[in-house]
Formats: C-alpha cells, sequence, structure tokens
C-alpha cells in the first residue's frame, strides 16, 4: 500500500512563504521556494507561473508530487516534455533530480526548477516497521499503519508515530493523541511535540490523517468528513492495541493545535456520531476521556472572521485568487482558503454549508462529553479567540466542564515547529489532563 506522506498542494512563488505560518503549522516540512532561472531577454510581464512540488526531500523509494499553474505563454514543457498550462504529475527519482517548467511567450523562454533531493540514494527504501528507536528514556515507533483509503484506484495508508516513556514494569499508561494544524491541507505527523510529553510520563500518538487536496479538484475521498473519519480510526486502532504498548484504554486523551485543535474537539464531542464514524477498527470505542484545544477554528459561518472571497478553491487557481483578493495582504485569506478547501467548495454553496455545519463542534456538545482545556492567543491572526470563545460558550451551555486559558501575547503557536513548548502552553496542559487521566 502506497503512503502519500503530503497531500501535493500547489502554490506561488509568491505565496510559499506565507504559508510557512498557516494555521499554526510554524513551518511546512518539505516546501522550499522554488529557484528561478530567466534569460536576459524575458517574457512579457503577463506570464505567471507557478510551480512547486509537496516535497523536496524524499527518502529512497518514495514519491511526491509537482504541479504547475501558468497563466499566460504559448507553450509550456516540463523536461521538454509539452505539457498543458495546468497539471499535476507524480514523480519518484533514484536520486537528487531538478525538474525544469518551460514557457514560451513572446519569442522568449522563462524557466523554473525544483530540485528533489533523495537521502541515501542508492540504498533500498527502510521498511515501516514497528521496531522502536530509544533516545533518553523516550521510546519511538514509527509510521504504525492504522488505517488506509482508495483515491483513483490507488490504496494509501495512514500512519502514526507512538512516543513512549520510559516504564520497567509500570502499569498502564495514559495516552495523548495529537493532531498537526496545517489548514486541514498540509502538515504532517512530524509536527508534533511527542518527545515533550512522552518525558513528563505520557504515551503520545502524533497521527497523519488524509489532507484536503483543493488542486486535485478536491476529491470527496480528501474532503471533510474524511479527518475526522482517519483520527476517529486512529483512537479505535490505538485502544485495540492498547495492550501491546501498555497504554491505559480509559485514560485517552486527544489534543491539537489550529485545525488540528478543531479536529481534537470535534472527536471530544462527536462520539456516537453515526456520520463521523468511519469505518476504520471497526467495533472499538473512539471515546476520549479529555480534550485539549489549542486555538482551534470553531464554526467558518460564526464571525468574525467574515469570508474574503466567494470563489470556489476547489475549480479556481491559487495564483488568480492571490491577485484578485491579496493573499497575504488581505487579512483571513488563508482561513478563507482553507475551510472552502476542507469543506470542498466556495463557502456560498449551499452543499458547503450543510458541510459546514456537520464540521462545527458547537452542534454536538452535550452533557456527556469529556471535560475540555481551551488555550488561545489574544494576539491570533488567524484564528481569532473569538473562536474558542463560541466553543467555551456551547460546552458551558451543555454542562461540560471546561477551563479557557487566554494568553494576552500569545499569537498564533505553541511555541515552535515539532517539541518547542511554550510553557504558557505546556504548564497549564500538563495540569489539565494530570488532573483528568493521570500521569507524572
Amino acid at each position: 500500500m502506497k503512503s502519500r506522506r503530503d497531500q501535493s498542494i500547489l502554490v506561488s512563488v509568491t505565496a510559499a512563504l506565507v504559508l510557512i505560518g498557516l494555521l499554526g503549522c510554524g513551518i511546512v516540512p518539505g516546501i522550499e521556494t522554488p529557484s528561478l532561472e530567466q534569460p536576459s531577454a524575458g517574457p512579457p510581464a503577463q506570464v505567471q507561473i507557478a510551480f512547486t512540488s509537496d516535497s523536496t526531500r524524499l527518502r529512497p523509494g518514495e514519491c511526491a508530487m509537482l504541479a504547475w499553474d501558468v497563466a499566460g505563454g504559448s507553450w509550456v514543457e516540463l523536461d521538454g516534455e509539452r505539457v498543458g498550462h495546468t497539471g499535476q504529475k507524480w514523480v519518484c527519482p533514484e536520486g537528487t533530480t531538478t525538474y525544469r517548467l518551460s514557457v514560451g511567450a513572446g519569442g522568449a523562454i522563462e524557466r523554473k526548477e525544483v530540485v528533489i533531493s533523495v537521502d541515501g540514494a542508492g540504498r533500498a527504501p527502510p521498511e515501516a516497521t514497528a521496531m522502536p528507536a530509544v533516545t533518553s528514556e523516550v521510546t519511538v515507533y514509527r509510521d504504525l499503519e492504522y488505517a488506509g483509503y482508495t483515491l483513483g484506484g490507488v490504496e494509501y495508508a495512514l500512519h502514526l508515530d507512538l512516543y513512549l516513556p520510559e516504564q520497567d514494569g509500570s502499569p498502564p499508561i495514559p495516552l495523548l493523541i495529537f493532531i498537526h494544524g496545517g489548514g486541514w491541507f498540509e502538515g504532517s505527523k512530524e509536527m508534533c511535540p511527542g518527545e515533550t510529553f512522552a518525558r513528563q510520563g505520557y504515551a503520545m500518538a502524533c497521527v497523519d490523517y488524509r489532507l484536503a487536496d483543493g488542486f486535485a479538484v478536491c476529491p470527496v475521498e480528501l474532503t471533510f468528513p474524511a479527518q475526522i473519519h482517519d483520527v476517529k480510526a486512529a483512537v479505535r486502532w490505538l485502544r485495540q492495541h492498547a495492550d501491546v504498548y501498555n497504554l491505559a484504554p480509559d485514560r485517552f486523551g486527544a489534543m491539537g493545535n489550529s485545525s488540528g485543535g478543531h479536529l481534537a474537539a470535534l472527536l471530544g464531542v462527536s462520539h456516537g456520531v453515526a456520520e463521523l464514524q468511519g469505518t476504520g477498527t471497526p467495533g472499538v470505542s473512539d471515546a476520549v476521556q479529555a480534550v485539549c484545544d489549542w486555538y482551534g477554528p470553531v464554526d467558518v459561518t460564526q464571525p468574525p472572521p467574515a469570508i474574503v472571497f466567494e470563489d470556489d478553491p476547489c475549480t479556481t487557481g491559487l495564483g488568480y485568487l492571490i491577485k484578485t483578493y491579496g493573499g497575504e495582504e488581505t487579512p483571513y485569506f488563508y482561513w478563507t482558503l482553507a475551510w472552502g478547501t476542507f469543506l470542498g467548495g466556495s463557502l456560498t454553496d449551499a452543499t458547503v454549508l450543510g458541510r459546514a455545519a456537520q464540521a462545527t463542534p458547537l452542534a454536538y456538545a452535550d452533557a456527556g462529553d469529556p471535560p475540555f482545556l481551551v488555550i488561545h492567543g489574544e494576539r491570533d491572526g488567524m484564528v481569532p479567540i473569538e473562536q474558542s470563545a463560541l466553543l467555551v460558550a456551547a460546552l458551558e451551555d451543555a454542562g461540560v466542564e471546561v477551563t479557557f486559558v487566554r494568553l494576552p501575547e500569545a499569537g498564533h503557536g505553541y511555541g515552535g515547529p515539532g517539541q518547542e513548548v511554550a510553557s504558557e502552553f505546556l504548564d497549564p496542559t500538563l495540569a489539565f489532563f494530570g488532573a483528568h487521566l493521570g500521569g507524572e
């Protein structure tokens, strides 16, 4: 079964750096700004080219998606082969390879390049096994396959990494399931503070899930509710294998940042909701016993913020949207882009708004939900703190125990990529899970 570690996402040269900060990513591993090679006699200014890969560093045997979107020009070639002005192509290089996109216009040629490096070229692809890696008393089981899905007739695997503290024959330990951010369309399980929490006595599962893909015209297999289906499948798989890893199946906590915080909250309030269950590992409970939401969005239909554009991001080129609506210069441009891609269309479309109604945790809060901790920075420019206030109010109205931590000086992030967690996030999170799940 293939592993699609990152879904393809087409970004323009001007947008590549902006996406680094989108909805809590901190950084976007694997995406680098492509270099530009242009002859002295340049083409007319109206020619615009976006040419990217969803990964610029691969392990042997892995593949990447090249994507391009060209406005203007009389012809387009990819490595000498004539292609359309917009397209995608999977490439599986055996070694470091340069891919060149050429555009002819007005007697001149403009070229852009993407270089994909392959670490350890010439070696056999490493097997995804459950052999642990132990670093300073933390054991990591990488790439555990918990579910899969089919797209275009091809089967893909979904993986998680499991971080375990030193145990020495201890009783079963509580598990935290971390769901990464990235606007539901980028990011990976590598963006996870697993080691930080394992050193505090918790097991932590860092979960990959299907990423929405607007540049594949938002296939239904990759749009909501695919993401919550995957997260619930991961919970069920972990509970089914609790004995193998010495996990306490009745002490599972969910947490996530930004769009991952949204999925953690939705997971926490939707136990037993049939349309959100999915199919992976049936017959096992997907309930969690505590939820921590770090600055997650909640409901796109409730301002602030208002949506920036009504265009369908699944059928409208990103370059056009940036040019027309200002991209990073326009507050909440990427809020609109992320929600539209996640839900599969224009945020004014009735069908899409129906999905939005299913996707909000506000729709499911009831007195049977687990306790919540919500942490949000008052200076967050990506997801306004009012979104967390909506969630807290809904939980309180339903009689759910909830703690709301407002951080006056914090923006959109929990301290740094991966393992770095600022104390203003870490300390209340540890206190919360310690009170509700136990742990060291």
